[in-house]
């Protein structure tokens, strides 16, 4: 980013953030559309997360930059079924629960338990909550 500042970059993309949190505020709950817009604005978030990351590397030269344990690191985005299979988990329900509730086979709540796990960077269903409730996603 030669031309323009990582601090405009930042500004412009709060503001963004800013505007999709209240466009969503405004549909009601539960909507895809909702639902899209949360996606989108957790993806913004990521970005301005690494862009600072990256700015952070870049003060000391050379030297990668290791985020510290309070940090947390960009995510992928959960997709509605794996925030759904979240709630599940936060309230203790265990894969074949999670299957009869969403009414599917329990090799595909497991699938998705994984997938929960592994985007939020977890090592178990109790870490997946933690990180989730520290990220405000549940």
């Amino acid at each position: 980013m030669d031309t323009i500042s990582r601090e405009a970059v930042d500004d412009v993309l709060g503001r963004a953030i800013e505007r999709i949190k209240r466009v969503q505020a405004s549909l009601t709950a539960n909507s895809a559309e909702g639902h899209e817009l949360a996606v989108a604005c957790r993806l913004i978030e990521s970005v301005v997360q690494m862009a600072r990351a990256e700015q952070s590397a870049g003060v000391n030269g050379d030297e990668a930059y290791r985020p510290s344990s309070h940090e947390l690191t960009p995510m992928q985005p959960l997709t509605a079924r794996e925030e759904e299979v979240l709630q599940l988990i936060a309230r203790g329900l265990r894969n074949r629960e999670i299957a009869q509730v969403l009414n599917v086979a329990e090799r595909t709540a497991i699938f998705h338990v994984g997938n929960v796990i592994a985007k939020l960077g977890a090592d178990s269903r109790a870490e997946a909550v933690h990180m989730a409730r520290l990220r405000k996603i549940l």
